[in-house]
């Protein structure tokens, strides 16, 4: 007679993760030169993430855009504070998360990045990241330091910190406007 061993499981893996979700929308019209906006700040409230998390965790992205001059080229992409100080921040972007509208015969563009229930883990110390091997990497970012605020999801005008999520609108080239949607999954631990 063999041994069977039976393993009683209280709560799926999955369910716990998901019951973590929480989201991030953000939405701009008419920007006309490159901005940086706050997705998610890491220790702000009232974000619907635990406020005493120490890193976010990627779980989905989802991101629409249209440009009003059909030239121009436009990025939207969405990078994590790796070290921030009074002058300047080192940001680390995340291309499977970005938005390009480099096609100068379409006006529109967008993507769904469904990650769940696979998840990119943000943690990061000394200026890089722990979980993600990767060179994209931009220093000496003057827009994005402690002696400025920048608008967040809910209107307000916050100070970037270490661990947050921020939002480049970049005109690469050309002239005109863009207007954008973003959303993430997420949440912070």
């Amino acid at each position: 007679m063999s041994d069977l061993s039976v393993v009683i499981v209280d709560e799926s893996p999955f369910s716990v993760d998901r019951d973590k979700l929480v989201v991030a929308n953000y939405a701009k019209e008419a920007v006309a030169a490159t901005t940086y906006y706050m997705l998610v700040d890491l220790d702000g409230a009232p974000y619907p993430h635990d406020a005493a998390g120490a890193r976010l965790v990627l779980a989905g992205a989802a991101s629409q855009g249209f440009k009003s001059n059909i030239g121009a080229k436009w990025a939207v992409q969405i990078g994590v504070v790796m070290t921030i100080d009074g002058t300047e921040a080192k940001l680390a972007w995340l291309p499977i998360a970005s938005l390009s509208l480099r096609d100068t015969s379409k006006f529109s563009g967008g993507q769904h990045l469904p990650l769940f229930p696979d998840y990119v883990d943000l943690a990061h110390a000394a200026g890089v990241f722990t979980k993600i091997a990767s060179n994209l990497y931009e220093s000496n970012i003057t827009a994005v330091n402690t002696g400025i605020t920048l608008e967040d999801a809910l209107g307000n005008n916050v100070t970037p910190a270490e661990g947050d999520l921020l939002i480049r609108a970049e005109l690469l080239s050309g002239a005109g406007t863009l207007d954008f949607k973003y959303a993430v999954q997420y949440w912070a631990e």
